[in-house]
């Protein structure tokens, strides 16, 4: 289901364990196997992201790697063509950024005559203040030494601690375990509240870009209990549809959310399970 960046994560369900630790890139290392590029001029898997803004200028970017350096302008919230940077050398490994600069981690290969393959020649890292100017190298690192990059930007570091996780329960336990799991995963601030999603309490709309959840099955309301506008969508009592209703209304343009549900949601004949079904197929995109 998909209706795009900066990263904003509602976590409705929140038993489930994230390693989760201090930067974007991270996260996304978690869960690379699963995230494809879909843009026409890239293909493969993000293996870093970041958000860069040179010199604190009016544009920030957005750049992944994945082997090499894409990057696109941030202000965009539809699906457009990365540009490719094509100043890099061998084999970029990782991105990051701080205030001031962009970090690329790249190898360099050379083939192995007397073992027939290609073997690590050295692993450079190189840096840049412009989307536009040409890599500097800073620092070559011997062939037998291994290398990382971490995050350094403080606004990235800010946003994860403080504003990129949020999670809704009306169980005090599952809150506190919830936010206990956050704090042990490195993130300081957790948005852990005791709400009632379905309700008039929650207002969110189009606020998030990743949900994950795993709402309650069978479950059955009163209609004065349910926010009106998913009514709207699926006129029901149940929990499972409206669940569905509720991440529908709360994903940003572009977002994503991944669901566990009953079969009952794919094969239910009701006027609501209908009604959920051809939201979903219609207006968004079912992966």
């Amino acid at each position: 289901m998909k209706k795009y960046y900066k990263l904003s994560v509602a976590v409705i369900a929140i038993t489930a364990l994230f390693q989760f630790s201090g930067c974007q890139d991270e996260i996304f290392n978690e869960i690379r196997d699963e995230i494809k590029l879909e843009d026409s001029t890239v293909s493969g898997h993000i293996n870093s992201i970041i958000r860069f803004n040179p010199n604190g200028g009016d544009t920030e970017y957005i750049a992944i790697q994945n082997g090499g350096v894409y990057y696109r302008n941030a202000a965009v919230e539809t699906e457009t063509d990365w540009t490719k940077d094509s100043r890099t050398a061998g084999q970029v490994s990782k991105i990051a950024a701080d205030e001031n600069y962009i970090y690329a981690l790249y190898t360099d290969w050379k083939e192995d005559l007397d073992e027939g393959e290609w073997v690590r020649n050295s692993t450079s890292i190189v840096c840049k203040q412009n989307i536009e100017d040409s890599w500097t190298k800073i620092y070559t690192v011997d062939s037998n030494t291994n290398v990382n990059l971490f995050c350094t930007n403080a606004k990235q570091k800010e946003h994860f601690n403080d504003t990129m996780f949020y999670g809704n329960d009306m169980d005090r336990t599952m809150l506190r375990i919830g936010a206990m799991n956050m704090l042990l995963h490195g993130v300081d601030n957790p948005n852990i509240s005791y709400r009632d999603s379905l309700s008039e309490q929650n207002t969110d709309v189009e606020k998030y870009t990743l949900v994950l959840a795993n709402p309650p099955f069978k479950g059955s309301l009163d209609y004065d209990g349910v926010s009106a506008d998913l009514l709207k969508v699926t006129k029901t009592k149940k929990t499972e549809l409206l669940f569905l209703a509720l991440f529908l209304r709360i994903l940003k343009l572009g977002g994503r959310a991944a669901v566990i549900v009953p079969d009952g949601v794919l094969f239910g004949s009701s006027k609501a399970h209908k009604q959920i079904r051809k939201e979903i197929i219609d207006n968004n995109k079912l992966e």
